[in-house]
């Protein structure tokens, strides 16, 4: 076995390796420059016998915990069916949803490709792009949950709980943060919390569980940002619990602010993170923001309803007809 993958492929590369050519140790385990895991078992089968042969990679916290997974998964009949449980989930993570069109190569593309994609890299690996430090983006995953509101609505309401959970008394959230110790960066982005607000709507709507809206979470509690702090990177403290629904709230109040124009500031960036230098100076505006705060008005205003706020819902239906007045009158010439 080798970690060195120079010493495993050697001077024929990726044609020729020359860990396929000899029986060899190939080389160190530590301190490589270009890593890899090699493993190699030799075998000497009778003519025409067989020979089956499990390979296992896996984690363990202890050499006793490996040493029971190595005896556990040896048999080659408990390999061949915990490979084929993981073949079942994600034939139901996958399956759930079936789209039929004349393109074949698009049929295959949106139901297996592209939820694969967007489960195995931005759910379980947090690897996708910009994202490589695998780290938890607030709007960031919460968005990819949106495709498994339909196979996987429990992990979707665990997920929303748990964004909550980085949501601060003041309605702003982390920007993204590092499980396990949740160390992350308070910012000024400001749609960040309103994809709280989408995401429980959506959930709500697509699985009718309106039991969510009164889950206990508790609010992160910090100073606010000061005026010379573009943003903060820390272990943030625990605060008082409250109700989602209130969580959604106060994501409301601090999402749909009113600039000059009655379009909402802009902040460290919207959607379009590159726009993160128009509102340095807290006055820029974003017309984008306008358009999906006033979706997420609407999209309260529902869960206020459900939630027997009457007085709430139709403060933010009337917010939103606001904002939707204003990107109307104000970055639309008519032309």
């Amino acid at each position: 076995m080798t970690c060195d993958r120079e010493a495993f492929l050697g001077p024929g590369g990726t044609a020729m390796p020359e860990g396929l050519r000899r029986w060899s140790p190939w080389g160190r385990t530590d301190s490589v420059e270009d890593a890899c895991a090699a493993y190699q078992v030799h075998l000497d089968i009778a003519p025409g016998a067989v020979e089956k042969v499990v390979f296992v990679l896996g984690a363990a916290t202890s050499v006793a915990e490996i040493e029971t997974l190595a005896k556990t998964f040896a048999s080659p009949k408990k390999a061949a069916a915990a490979t084929q449980a993981v073949s079942d989930v994600w034939q139901h993570r996958l399956g759930a949803i079936q789209v039929e069109t004349p393109d074949g190569a698009f049929d295959l593309m949106v139901n297996r490709w592209l939820p694969y994609q967007s489960f195995a890299s931005r759910l379980l690996a947090r690897a996708g792009f910009q994202q490589a430090s695998g780290g938890l983006g607030f709007r960031d995953q919460l968005q990819d949950m949106m495709a498994f509101l339909l196979s996987e609505p429990h992990r979707v309401r665990a997920h929303i709980l748990d964004c909550a959970r980085h949501q601060f008394e003041e309605g702003d959230v982390l920007h993204w943060w590092h499980p396990p110790e949740d160390r992350g960066v308070r910012t000024r982005c400001s749609d960040d919390m309103l994809w709280l607000v989408y995401a429980t709507h959506a959930y709500v709507r697509a699985t009718g569980d309106i039991s969510i809206l009164k889950e206990e979470v508790p609010f992160l509690s910090a100073p606010p940002l000061a005026e010379d702090e573009e943003d903060r990177y820390a272990a943030f403290e625990i605060g008082q619990p409250s109700t989602l629904f209130d969580h959604c709230l106060r994501a409301m109040q601090r999402g749909a602010t009113r600039g000059a124009h009655g379009l909402p500031l802009i902040g460290s960036g919207d959607w379009n993170d590159g726009m993160d230098r128009v509102g340095c100076h807290g006055r820029g505006e974003s017309v984008w923001l306008a358009w999906f705060a006033a979706y997420c008005g609407d999209a309260c205003a529902d869960l206020a309803d459900l939630s027997g706020r009457a007085d709430e819902a139709g403060f933010w239906r009337k917010r939103a007809e606001e904002l939707r007045q204003a990107a109307e009158t104000c970055a639309w010439d008519g032309e």
